[in-house]
């Protein structure tokens, strides 16, 4: 792990805590330890005192949690587009998850996520909840997201705040945002049983 996250773990008193190297992909990893950053877009484990982590700046973090398995899952366009958050809750009912429920951080809001015409097209029409105005061709990712986690009967909390509009007591963002300027910074959406 990367000297920047140990802190994370030690303030979070966790044994362990596995990060993954995102590729806006539909792999998804089951680890038991947190040695080594799998490239995958979703970290599932089973052991218990394991922690799971995703990095977002403007892409939504999704932590799925049940009885018998966690999940960390990084949703961005093409997560909504690949069903990364479907393909996890299948891979952990193969665990034995039963009752699933899921979390939605903070990410680019529906007002904010502006995409060309020709984008905006492309994706509504494989994905129709996403869909807001054409006149505006912005993408809400949360509502399509929401959307697949209630067709496999999950519980959705969803925390309404904007990695790039959401402003703080000092006026700017409270969350990195890639849009707002955030080129290599992150937030950190950690789960574990």
């Amino acid at each position: 792990m990367p000297e920047a996250r140990q802190p994370l773990q030690r303030s979070l008193s966790l044994e362990g805590l596995a990060f993954m190297e995102q590729t806006h992909s539909d792999v998804i990893e089951v680890i038991k330890s947190g040695q080594g950053e799998p490239l995958a877009d979703s970290l599932i484990t089973t052991t218990r005192g394991m922690a799971v982590a995703v990095l977002v700046a403007d892409c939504i973090p999704l932590l799925l949690s049940s009885e018998n398995a966690v999940a960390a899952v990084h949703v961005g366009r093409k997560g909504v587009l690949n069903k990364i958050a479907i393909k996890t809750i299948e891979k952990m009912r193969l665990l034995e998850a039963e009752k699933i429920s899921a979390i939605i951080g903070p990410s680019i809001c529906d007002k904010c996520y502006e995409v060309s015409p020709q984008m905006y097209e492309e994706i509504t029409e494989v994905v129709p909840a996403s869909a807001t105005t054409k006149a505006l061709h912005a993408l809400d990712l949360k509502a399509a997201l929401i959307d697949q986690l209630t067709s496999m009967s999950v519980e959705v909390n969803n925390v309404q705040l904007c990695t790039l509009c959401s402003k703080g007591q000092s006026g700017k963002s409270d969350y990195f945002s890639y849009r707002g300027g955030d080129e290599f910074a992150r937030g950190a959406g950690v789960i574990c049983l």
